[in-house]
């Protein structure tokens, strides 16, 4: 079976890569930073994530300075949260939106549902293992502290954290029936009992065996295993859950409508837009710019040149690449 998922980057390290040069460069342009801007640009937006690390190192070797805050105190705003997380080692700063998402007094369920329910095994275990590292507890702890979220929702969040996903497993069609025809009956069984069953399915099985038994799941029942969610389920595990199902089936469609979702309206969800695009950018944003303009026949860089404006417009583009 052909993986949906296939990764297509707009950032690829850079051949002719001198962190030395690049450190001297930026520190030139830091010295007047509203005049040098597009210089900043250039090489942050430019470097591969482990490049850009190596800049860091080598900056704060010559200069004695640190380069993240150096760009804290020369700009603001949306740019500034562009550039200071791409100065961030990748899984750090996810972990520090996980963070964030848990902070003051609710919870950003939407934040915590993309970081953790897109990602592999092996991620997931990096940003949990920042996390730790950062604020020393596991984010497990941190969401015992959330009182508003629902147990179920924190129990999936927790299989997912636990790493039980058998990802290295082969596709097997017999199994796929039967697992389809257990879920199928599991909505006839108490909501307790018809959720454990979901969950097992979503957190255990690897993608390309999800694939499967959604295929067979619809053949059985007639429907979708989406619109089966739909049905059973609601709120913050619901669209948990339809993440998983979404990934599983094309990763690449589901953060092309989280961009969209994140324009739509009077007002940009930037923070959800620097997200998606700085940490997707070495992964698959070439795919996710490919499935937007199949879905909604227009492109990703349009969308983002007409919706912003300045430098914070201009970073956002070059991590784009070609329109």
């Amino acid at each position: 079976m052909a993986d949906p998922n296939t990764r297509q980057p707009t950032l690829v390290p850079c051949p002719m890569f001198n962190p030395g040069e690049d450190a001297k460069r930026l520190k030139e342009a830091l010295r007047d930073p509203n005049k040098e801007v597009a210089t900043v640009i250039a090489i942050l937006t430019c470097r591969s994530a482990s490049q850009r690390m190596e800049i860091v190192t080598v900056y704060k070797d010559q200069f004695n300075k640190d380069l993240y805050q150096e760009v804290k105190s020369g700009y603001s705003g949306k740019f500034s949260k562009v550039m200071r997380a791409l100065l961030r080692p990748p899984f750090e700063y996810l972990a520090q939106e996980v963070k964030k998402a848990m902070a003051g007094l609710g919870t950003d369920e939407d934040v915590l549902t993309e970081v953790l329910c897109t990602r592999s095994n092996d991620n997931i275990q990096l940003i949990a293992a920042a996390f730790k590292s950062h604020f020393g507890k596991t984010v497990e702890e941190e969401l015992d502290n959330e009182y508003k979220v629902s147990a179920e929702y924190k129990e999936l969040l927790g299989m997912l954290l636990s790493g039980i996903r058998d990802e290295r497993r082969e596709c097997d069609t017999d199994k796929a029936r039967k697992r389809a025809e257990t879920i199928f009956n599991a909505e006839t069984n108490a909501w307790s009992t018809e959720t454990k069953i979901f969950m097992r399915l979503l957190t255990h099985e690897p993608y390309t065996q999800l694939r499967l038994i959604f295929d067979e799941y619809r053949k059985i029942s007639g429907q979708s295993m989406e619109e089966a969610i739909t049905t059973e389920f609601s709120g913050d595990l619901r669209n948990a859950m339809l993440t998983i199902v979404k990934c599983a089936i094309n990763r690449s469609q589901y953060y092309a409508e989280k961009l969209e979702s994140a324009m739509r309206g009077l007002r940009f969800d930037d923070y959800s837009l620097i997200r998606i695009i700085v940490s997707r950018c070495e992964i698959d944003l070439g795919s996710i710019k490919n499935e937007y303009l199949k879905i909604y026949h227009k492109t990703l860089y349009h969308q983002i040149q007409m919706g912003t404006s300045g430098e914070y417009r201009n970073a956002l583009l070059a991590l784009l690449g070609d329109p």
